[in-house]
């Protein structure tokens, strides 16, 4: 062999064997960078770290440095920087400080900073996604770690609201993911649903399973076991707290912390609490250990029964409640059952101790007759109530809820809502509205700790404050499930009841206008109008004129003043500003006078020296109203917020008939100039009366007398909907 070939034999034998030994090589020195990120804290991870205290990186690298290991020495200048020089004793054996020494003396750092808002946890890292950590407790922002992280590893934590300010290192026993809905389980491959996202994961299992419920318990990045979770009850759920659920035909059932929720009829999905329908839905509850771990939606809704929470005054708790019928009244307390006889008085207080862990249902003994509240002598105090009654004990006192149909409870809105001598088209409108703003109500369970709907105020809808007559009986029963929809998405039908010529739009409660594009604002005339209902003097000249070319021009709403006085009502006026603002904070702004920046409290602004309105927007609705102190301003959006806080000064409004009313809880609405009469006194020029969005009730009446029909009312109000059945589409209905 010449020695061309041996050269190429070296090189073909030799040349592989050297790349092999570098690879080698380069792979131990990699997996000793590795185990040296883990085992030692780094510079650069230490401004995260210490973000709570309020040092920027630019203050920590001045001191220490911004790459490279972190010293005994940089932790000793690190303490001196926190003044804790004389606190802490820093206790490290080698030269660096390893990753868990650096961990106990963080611990003493939270301790003498009382830095609670920073929390402690063992988490599974689910996935990453550049700096965005996925757990099962939710979506983290993790800028800076210094050693490699792996799905399905646990990993303790420090953080702050959604920030992980630092990683201590790999869990290194077992860590459990509850209630994980098992999607399927089969040849060592497990895929299980987190927050909508399937996850597939190795597991020391032959087993098949889906659809199950389970615990699933993480060690070095592979499920070792699953705890299965297989007793379940079903029924309805009556009502929802952070502590228990009362279903039907259970009582009440102790719920899980960790319970989670999932729905499997359309697509597996997880779901939310809110998504619970009270009454209306079948649900499936998986129990262990005497607690509901999740619950499973299996099926749609069947909309069917509306739950109405009867107020007492403005709240929800009696000291004592009291009820009658005409006839045998039925009383169901868990699988007791009994009567009494007709006229008999039902107190609730004869209950309490069974009150404690159930519900008392009442109910008519044959269904052919109403309750009654009364008072402790039997007097009757309420119109009459179809469908069941429900009492329940709370530490603040007993409540009343109202169970019956939807289309029942619509009788009970329209006779409240609307005068019976109206129209039997303005009406049938009324009806379709509440119908369709009852649904929209009904999906949200506004009170699921008491087991309603809604209540029976303003705050939803009025109802059963006057008895039902046969026109408005007739008016629901000739519209029976139909209601205004937005293409596939039934509308928030809000109605009020008066305009001034003019109707507001979604501006007024800054609403998003993609989602509410049907509150648009319409002249209620019998001829377009032309005014810039926008420019303050246009408007101003408008306000003051009656325009009988509107159909509710003859209305005493549609014209009047309001006399305020905020004379010694400075703390009434705050008062209501502060009610406001913890409701509404992004509504609501306080600004300092001696710099135009913005504050938290309305602390030393003085006494009120003007008012202001700041814009109108096409509708004539004011946008923003200023209330102008001595040392600051307060900016008021939104028109309800305006009504409220003005009428701590309400003294009189007077009406465009001459009528007057004394003091109010609102300023009949926000459609109105200002003029300040000096000592603290102004005079508002006014029309409407309501929020001013989607129907008039007056004005459906008016063009109901002019021979329109409900159908183009409707089309007046609610531009581009239209009209479905409820019970028909409801499959296809989807709120957002």
């Amino acid at each position: 062999m010449n020695a061309k070939g041996i050269y190429k034999r070296i090189v073909v034998w030799i040349v592989p064997a050297l790349i092999l030994v570098v690879g080698i090589l380069l792979l131990g020195r990699c997996g000793k960078q590795q185990e040296a990120a883990d085992t030692y804290i780094w510079k650069e991870e230490i401004p995260d770290w210490l973000k709570f205290t309020g040092f920027s990186a630019e203050d920590i690298e001045s001191r220490i440095g911004e790459s490279g290991r972190v010293s005994r020495k940089d932790v000793d200048t690190l303490v001196a920087m926190l003044h804790l020089s004389d606190e802490i004793e820093v206790n490290a054996q080698g030269r660096y400080l390893t990753r868990a020494e650096w961990v106990v003396l963080y611990r003493k750092f939270l301790d003498y900073y009382e830095a609670n808002q920073v929390q402690e946890k063992d988490v599974i890292l689910l996935e990453t996604n550049e700096e965005i950590w996925t757990t099962a407790e939710g979506d983290f922002y993790c800028e800076e770690v210094s050693f490699l992280v792996e799905p399905f590893y646990a990993y303790t934590v420090f953080f702050e609201g959604d920030y992980i300010l630092g990683v201590a290192g790999k869990v290194e026993s077992e860590t459990v993911l509850e209630n994980e809905y098992i999607v399927e389980c089969a040849n060592e491959k497990l895929i299980f649903m987190c927050d909508n996202t399937e996850y597939q994961v190795e597991v020391d299992s032959e087993q098949t399973i889906s659809g199950v419920v389970a615990d699933l318990v993480f060690l070095d990045g592979k499920i070792t076991c699953i705890r299965k979770k297989e007793d379940q009850i079903q029924g309805k759920l009556l009502a929802l707290t952070d502590t228990y659920a009362e279903i039907k035909g259970y009582g009440q059932v102790p719920c899980s912390e960790k319970m989670k929720f999932y729905s499997t009829y359309d697509g597996i999905r997880e779901s939310k609490k809110e998504e619970l329908l009270l009454e209306n839905m079948e649900i499936t509850y998986v129990v262990a250990e005497g607690e509901i771990c999740a619950f499973l939606m299996k099926e749609a809704a069947a909309l069917e029964n509306i739950r109405v929470l009867i107020l007492n005054g403005e709240s929800p708790y009696y000291e004592n409640i009291y009820i009658n019928g005409d006839g045998p009244v039925k009383i169901s307390i868990g699988d007791n059952v009994n009567q009494v006889e007709g006229g008999a008085l039902v107190t609730a207080s004869d209950y309490q101790e069974k009150l404690a862990e159930d519900t008392v249902f009442l109910t008519s003994a044959d269904g052919s007759f109403p309750l009654y509240l009364t008072d402790a002598s039997g007097a009757r105090i309420s119109n009459g109530y179809c469908g069941t009654l429900e009492l329940r004990h709370y530490e603040a006192g007993y409540t009343v809820v109202n169970v019956l149909p939807l289309e029942t409870y619509i009788k009970g809105v329209i006779s409240s809502e609307m005068p019976a001598t109206y129209e039997l088209e303005a009406l049938k409108c009324q009806a379709v509205c509440a119908r369709s703003y009852a649904y929209r109500q009904l999906l949200e369970n506004h009170y699921p700790e008491l087991g309603a709907h809604v209540d029976d105020s303003t705050n939803y809808q009025v109802y059963n404050k006057s008895a039902p007559s046969p026109v408005t009986d007739q008016a629901v029963d000739e519209t029976v499930g139909q209601v205004l929809c937005w293409g596939d998405q039934v509308i928030e039908a809000f109605y009020y009841s008066t305009s001034y010529g003019h109707s507001g739009d979604y501006t007024a409660w800054n609403l998003d206008a993609a989602e509410y594009p049907y509150l648009s604002g319409y002249w209620l005339r019998q001829s377009e109008g032309t005014v810039d209902l926008s420019n303050e003097t246009a408007f101003s000249e408008y306000i003051r004129q009656p325009d009988s070319e509107c159909y509710e021009s003859d209305i005493k709403f549609f014209r009047w003043t309001a006399d305020l006085n905020f004379t010694e009502r400075k703390d009434a006026l705050c008062t209501r500003i502060r009610d406001r603002k913890s409701l509404q904070p992004e509504m609501i702004h306080y600004y300092k006078k001696s710099d135009g920046e913005e504050t938290d409290s309305l602390e030393h602004f003085g006494e009120l020296i003007g008012i202001s309105i700041a814009g109108r927007d096409s509708s004539g609705v004011i946008e923003r109203l200023d209330l102008l102190f001595e040392k600051g301003t307060v900016s008021i959006s939104s028109e309800y917020n305006m009504r409220y806080i003005l009428a701590s000064g309400l003294s009189r409004v007077i009406w465009q008939d001459g009528s007057t009313t004394d003091s109010a809880g609102l300023i009949p609405s926000s459609y109105f100039t200002i003029a300040e009469n000096g000592n603290g006194s102004y005079t508002l020029c006014g029309g409407g009366y309501g929020h001013g969005l989607g129907m008039s009730q007056n004005g459906a009446q008016r063009l109901a007398q002019n021979g329109w029909k409900m159908e183009d009312i409707l089309k007046k109000f609610y531009p581009d909907t239209g009209i479905c059945n409820l019970y028909c589409l409801a499959d296809e209905f989807v709120v957002e």
